[in-house]
Order: C-alpha cells, then sequence, then structure tokens
C-alpha cells in the first residue's frame, strides 16, 4: 500500500527555521510600527464597511448576546436600532 501525504525527511537534512509570519503579516507590523495611522485607517475601513454593507452583519457575544447589527441586519429582522 501507498503511503499519501508528507514524505519525512531523512534525520541528517538541515532542519528549516520556523518562519516568522507571511509576508502580509510581517508588513502588517511593519506599517503599525511606522506611524500608528494604519491602525485607525483599518478601523476606519472596518466601520465604513460594517455601517454601509447591504448584507446582514451582526456581532455576538460569547453567550449569544448581540453587541452590534448594522441597518441591512435591522432591515431584515425587524430590530430597532437606537
Amino acid at each position: 500500500m501507498k503511503r499519501i501525504g508528507k514524505k519525512k525527511a531523512p534525520a541528517s537534512a538541515p532542519k528549516r527555521q520556523a518562519s516568522r509570519g507571511n509576508a502580509a503579516e510581517r508588513s502588517r507590523h511593519h506599517r503599525a510600527q511606522a506611524g500608528g495611522g494604519g491602525l485607525r485607517e483599518s478601523e476606519e475601513q472596518y466601520r465604513q464597511l460594517f455601517e454601509n454593507s447591504m448584507l446582514a452583519i451582526s456581532q455576538a457575544s460569547l453567550d449569544g448576546r448581540f453587541l452590534r447589527v448594522n441597518m441591512a441586519y435591522a432591515r431584515m429582522y425587524g430590530v430597532r436600532l437606537p
């Protein structure tokens, strides 16, 4: 029977060092350290996406209580927003 999957490296093969994250993570980390403005921009983009989306979006706590819902969610499920 043939084994399917990754082959084990021989004991004499050099071991690779663990990667410190992919390029996108390193880039995001670098931008965050460079000025801090990137986080504000990201938060603003998220807020606009959440509020202006035509898709129903909600955030809930681990115990199931709603933390936030957007207007599309409120219209779809009849939720009254403050």
